[in-house]
């Protein structure tokens, strides 16, 4: 089970790792690219995770993009909740309201100042993202290392 935990990563990562750290903790990707904004994208398929280092930020973890069904948020299932009971859940814990913006295909959920998405397709939760938060100097707000 993996336990997604907003601000910080995943419990068995957090943000701001190398790439090097990384691959200690997980092994190395399936897949490995760059993206058109020269951003390091990594694909653990068994896990069902997306890993995006930023070059802005010295090429540290910043956002993840959690597929497994198997996760939890905030101690719950986020998957087996219905949509209304998860955002409710969210908006409290965030101390925030998202933002929806409607893709046709799919339709996004942002929590804007906590850099946490959620993705729903055929009324279903597909994704969740999330990254690393910012300061009022645009700074990341990196997690203490436990």
């Amino acid at each position: 089970m993996i336990e997604i935990i907003p601000g910080t990563g995943l419990d068995m990562l957090h943000f701001g790792m190398t790439k090097s750290e990384v691959f200690e903790q997980l092994g190395f990707p399936n897949k490995s690219y760059l993206t058109a904004s020269d951003c390091r994208e990594v694909q653990y398929f068994a896990l069902k995770l997306v890993l995006k280092s930023e070059s802005g930020n010295d090429n540290r973890l910043g956002w993840m993009e959690v597929h497994n069904r198997d996760s939890i948020l905030l101690g719950r299932s986020p998957w087996l909740m219905p949509r209304d009971e998860l955002v409710a859940l969210l908006t409290r814990s965030l101390g925030e309201a998202p933002e929806l913006d409607d893709y046709n295909h799919f339709e996004s959920l942002t929590f804007r100042d906590s850099w946490v998405e959620l993705q729903f397709q055929l009324g279903e939760l597909s994704c969740i993202n999330f990254g690393v938060r910012y300061d009022d100097n645009d700074d990341p707000i990196w997690p203490v290392k436990a």
